[in-house]
C-alpha cells in the first residue's frame, strides 16, 4: 500500500507552517541528506521530488513550470527514461520488465519505428531527474498522455509494488497531475482465480 507517501502527505501541510527563511533551510537540508548518500535509493529521491515540489508552489505561489513542449516528439527520450525506471522498480525479470515497458510506450500511440524507445538497465536519478523536470514543461494533455504511459507500465503484470506506486506518484506529482487511475491489467494471464 501507498504507505510511505501517507507520511509525506500528513508532512506537508505541518510544513507549509515554516517560515521563508526557514523553508530555505529545510529544503537545503533536503536536497543535502540525499545527495550526501551516494547510495541515495529511488525512495528518497521520490520523497525529495515530491516533499519539494509541492512546498515550492506553495511558498513561491507560481504555478509550475511554463509550458515549452506541446508535442511528444521531444520529449520521449524523457519519457523513455521514466518508463525504464517503472519497469525496473517493478519486477526483476528482464522479460516483465520489457513487457511493461511496452506497454507504456504502446499507450503513447507512437508507432515503434518513428521513437526507437529502448527499456535501459538502470535507473539513474540524475537522468530521472532531468527527465521528469522537462516532463513538467510539457502542456496538460501531453502530461497526460505520459502519465497514462507511465500507469499503464505499471499495471501490466496485473501487481502494483509499492515502489511502482511511489515512483507513479513523484511522476504525477513532478508533473502537477492527479494520479492517474491504475488501469487494468492489459491481458488477464497472470491474475489469481480464486
Amino acid at each position: 500500500g501507498p504507505g510511505r507517501i501517507a507520511l509525506i502527505d500528513l508532512a506537508i501541510p505541518t510544513l507549509r507552517n515554516l517560515s521563508h527563511e526557514q523553508y530555505a533551510d529545510f529544503r537545503q537540508n533536503v536536497l543535502r541528506l540525499v545527495e550526501s548518500d551516494a547510495q541515495i535509493d529511488l525512495f528518497e529521491f521520490v520523497l525529495q521530488k515530491i516533499l519539494i515540489r509541492h512546498l515550492d508552489l506553495y511558498f513561491s505561489k507560481s504555478t509550475g513550470a511554463a509550458i515549452k513542449f506541446r508535442s511528444l516528439v521531444p520529449i520521449l527520450p524523457d519519457v523513455g527514461v521514466i518508463l525504464t525506471a517503472l519497469a525496473i522498480v517493478g519486477s526483476a525479470d528482464p522479460l516483465k520488465r520489457k513487457e511493461a515497458f511496452d506497454a507504456g510506450v504502446r499507450e503513447l500511440l507512437f508507432k515503434p519505428s518513428t521513437h526507437n524507445l529502448e527499456l535501459g538497465d538502470s535507473t539513474d536519478l540524475t537522468a530521472i531527474d532531468a527527465a521528469l523536470d522537462r516532463l513538467a514543461q510539457a502542456s496538460p494533455e501531453v502530461k497526460r498522455t505520459v502519465l497514462k504511459a507511465c500507469a499503464q507500465a505499471v499495471a501490466e503484470d496485473g501487481m502494483v509494488a509499492d515502489y511502482e506506486y511511489e515512483v507513479l506518484r513523484a511522476v504525477a506529482d513532478s508533473l502537477d497531475c492527479p494520479m492517474p487511475p491504475l488501469p487494468a491489467p492489459a491481458k488477464s494471464g497472470h491474475a489469481q482465480t480464486s
